[in-house]
Formats: structure tokens, sequence, C-alpha cells
């Protein structure tokens, strides 16, 4: 974040909210920035960006436009604190950072965990690939995946595939025979010589390569080396690889989505109810999917647009982790070129083809996500209800 000030200090002494925005008005710059409203305790309220403070914070005084939820908002408010910043998208980042920290009263907030795990290829001088969640570990991040069984489902087939280590570094270093994982074809046993590190790096870059999305230029790879040992009588070699082949093409079948692109993406679809909205997030990674995940919000305004859920969504989901080069979704955001700046992405509400059919799947997935947590949540309160009575 570059060049931020604060431009007031805390304590107005003001007894209404409408007075103190009024008197906070006239000092108010026309600049990007982030506000935040507190009340007579200093705890905050709210946390907002705009494009123009003083435009967007004027709207506040307009009593007969405000809803009863805002109303209430305005009136517990003692103190409004200003941040410039240079960009609007650079507001959309800081907002989203005070969200998460400040957990604003009358926020729309996400509470859910966001910790997916990721498969990560090491740096080591012979990589392993693993299961890792967060994103402090060195080497190459792919997912994010929505559960663990998905994640271990796909390195086992990677490792049928590619013939990398899934050891720890511990058994790794002191192995002074290749273990079962060798003798059923699924390592390649470098821990004991049994290829070189120029050869095992190539099959690192392949799983790479295959992970990225680079799926046909892999298996035509493979198909050539296959070619190439049966025409010079190797046909054990010849099996080996048809047998990696063969894992290749089941990761295929079973997480096809019909998008053949290498860009990553991740497809948000929102199905809202006057008190209740799902968020269906599916995660696409070089054509391959990598899960699904619902989110939910109860007790929201009925006022409160899809739009205005979908921006708040997207700016504290990807608080966390990188967001991919493409996000399709379900509604067009207001401030969709703010946050495709700031989150260095490409939104595309109005897809075509196969995106747009897993955005259609992505919606009737919101809907009945959320027609069971409302049956579930149905249960709970008739359980509760029970136990109280």
């Amino acid at each position: 974040m570059a060049d931020i000030s604060d431009t007031q200090s805390h304590g107005s002494g003001f007894d209404t909210g409408a007075e103190v925005i009024n008197k906070k008005l006239q000092y108010m710059p026309s600049t990007p920035g982030v506000y935040r409203m507190l009340d007579e305790t200093g705890k905050v309220l709210y946390v907002g960006k705009a494009k123009n403070l003083k435009r967007r914070v004027s709207n506040y005084t307009k009593w007969d436009r405000l809803s009863d939820r805002i109303r209430m908002m305005v009136s517990r408010t003692k103190d409004l604190i200003v941040v410039t910043t240079k960009t609007e998208s650079e507001a959309f980042l800081l907002e989203n950072e005070l969200i998460k920290n400040l957990h604003p009263y009358f926020n729309i907030l996400l509470k859910d965990d966001k910790t997916f795990p990721h498969i990560v290829i090491t740096k080591d001088d012979f990589p392993r690939i693993m299961k890792h969640r967060g994103m402090g570990l060195k080497g190459d991040y792919f997912g994010p995946f929505t559960d663990v069984e998905s994640v271990l489902t796909a390195i086992k087939s990677m490792e049928k595939a590619f013939l990398i280590r899934s050891c720890k570094d511990s058994v790794f270093n002191n192995r002074s025979r290749p273990c079962m994982l060798y003798q059923i074809k699924q390592c390649s046993a470098p821990c004991c010589d049994m290829i070189s590190r120029v050869e095992y790096m190539e099959k690192v870059q392949e799983a790479k390569d295959f992970l990225n999305g680079k799926t046909d230029e892999v298996q035509n790879k493979l198909l050539k080396q296959m070619q190439d040992f049966s025409d010079s009588l190797q046909y054990e070699k010849a099996a080996e690889v048809r047998d990696r082949i063969k894992a290749l093409n089941k990761i295929q079948s079973q997480k096809g989505t019909g998008i053949t692109s290498a860009v990553k993406t991740d497809v948000i679809a929102i199905y809202k109810e006057e008190h209740a909205t799902a968020v269906e997030v599916f995660f696409i990674r070089g054509g391959l999917s990598f899960g699904n995940k619902a989110f939910f919000y109860f007790n929201l305004q009925p006022e409160t647009t899809e739009s205005e859920i979908l921006e708040n969504f997207i700016g504290q989901f990807y608080n966390d982790f990188i967001p991919p080069a493409e996000i399709v979704i379900s509604h067009k955001i207001d401030s969709a070129e703010a946050i495709e700046e700031a989150l260095s992405c490409h939104l595309n509400f109005n897809p075509i083809g196969a995106r747009k059919a897993l955005l259609q799947n992505a919606l009737l997935n919101a809907k009945g996500a959320l027609e069971r947590k409302k049956a579930e949540k149905a249960t709970d309160d008739n359980v509760y209800a029970k136990l109280a009575e």
C-alpha cells in the first residue's frame, strides 16, 4: 500500500451519527480511500471503501433513503476515521484487510475457514509431491482443493503417472534400498540412485506441466516415448509408460470440465433468497475440476443485492491466497475494474461455452446447497426448542 495517510483523528464529541458525519464531510477528501465508522466505545461498526470518499460518505446523510439497518448503524456512529489511498484498487485491498482483522458488526462477513489444501511440488534436489495447507512451504503450489481426500487421490494418481517421491525427507535421506512404492511402480526411487537427477527432474517438469494444464503436450510426449520403446523392442519400458498414460487418463476422466485452456479459473455463483444466500465456488485448474465448496450468509437484509454480496465475498475470500487468472461470476459487479487491478485477475460475468455450462451448474449447486442448509438449520432449531422445553 503506497502513500496512505490518516486524515481524521479519533474522538468527535458529537451526540448523533448524522452530526458526526456532517462535521467530517467538511474536511472529507474527494479521493479514493477507506472509512471506518466507530461507536462510543471506539469499536468499529463498519468498514467501507470508495472511489470518491466525500461523495460516498455523504450518502449516509440522506436519511429518507437509508434502510433501517443503515439508519441503526449511522445512529450508533460516534466517530469516523478516513484513510486515503492512491487508487480504488488499493482501497479495495485495505478494506478487506481491515474487515478480516476487525470483524465489523455491520459488514457482510465471511466466517468460514478458507484454508484449503494444495498439492505442492517442493524445491528439493529431488522434489517431493505432497499435500500442504497455507502458503509457507517453498515449492510450486497447485490448487486449491476443497477437501483432503481429493488431494490424496490426486497425489496417488500423480505418483503412478510421474513416479515422483512422496516420502518425508527423513525417510528419503536414510534409505539404503527402494521401498514398496518402487516395487509397484509408483516411485522411481531417487533415494537409492535408481534414476539420475536429470531424468527425475524431467518427470517433475512433466508433472508441473500437467497440473498447469498442458495435458495434451504431456500425453503426446509419453505416447512418443512408448512408441520409441516399442520400436526398439524395449517392451517392458513401453508397458511402464503405457501404465503412466492410463493414470493420467484416469485423472482427466474423473475431473474433466470441458475447459481446454491452461488458465486457472474459479467459478462463483450466488443464489439468494430474502434472508439467506449461498455462494458456490468451483476450482478449475488446467481444465480439471479441483472440487467445489458452498458458503452461506444468513440474516442479511432483504435489500442487500447479489452484486454487493459477491463483491464482499471476493474481497474476503481471496484475502488469504492467490486468486486465479480468471474468475467467472454469476452477477456483474460495479467495482469490477478495481477488483481486477487489485487481484491481477479477469472477472468474467458473461461466459460462453464450457464456462457458461459450469456457471449454470454452480448456480444449481448453490440453490441445492442453500435448501439443504436451511433444512439442517430447521432441524437443529427444532432440537434446540425441544431441549429448551
